[in-house]
């Protein structure tokens, strides 16, 4: 077992504002309120009603579902240099010899009318090992990741276009 020099998850934030998270819960639970203005005595007449019940449900379990999927993002430095990005399906392990540079790329996307940010880990033949997003976790948190990272591997190159 490695020992471990900086390690955090993601607490389940979809990387919004917290009043837009808060709005997302309260839009999401808007159709449980149409159980109650269901009466017994039009389900035993339709039983066809309850399927109601599931579909009222629905839109707060893909916000449950997709908390749960963001919750899994986890970045962890090892003391060795290793470092492991924790993606909701795979994990990406990246030997302290393979990491080179660390690029932060910025571009505007026309789609959103912004710009948006990503964090491509590159390997010295300039191929990207893994990239991203810097919205799973607070800017506090990745600049303690990225100190941490520079403690153990001082070789690192940083760029930013």
């Amino acid at each position: 077992m490695q020992k471990l020099k900086f390690e955090t998850k993601n607490q389940g934030t979809l990387g919004l504002p917290l009043w837009i998270s808060f709005l997302m819960v309260a839009m999401f639970s808007m159709p449980i309120l149409v159980l109650p203005m269901i009466p017994v005595r039009e389900i035993w007449k339709t039983p066809a009603l309850l399927l109601v019940y599931p579909a009222a449900f629905f839109p707060l379990t893909v916000l449950y579902v997709l908390r749960r999927l963001m919750s899994r993002y986890a970045l962890r430095v090892f003391m060795n240099g290793d470092t492991d990005i924790v993606f909701p399906f795979n994990t990406v392990r990246i030997q302290n010899s393979q990491l080179k540079r660390i690029l932060i790329e910025t571009r505007f996307v026309a789609a959103v009318n912004g710009s948006r940010t990503w964090i491509k880990f590159v390997d010295d033949s300039d191929r990207v090992l893994t990239s991203l997003s810097p919205n799973a976790f607070e800017s506090e948190v990745l600049e303690e990741f990225f100190e941490a990272l520079s403690e153990v591997n001082p070789s690192i190159e940083w760029s930013r276009t």
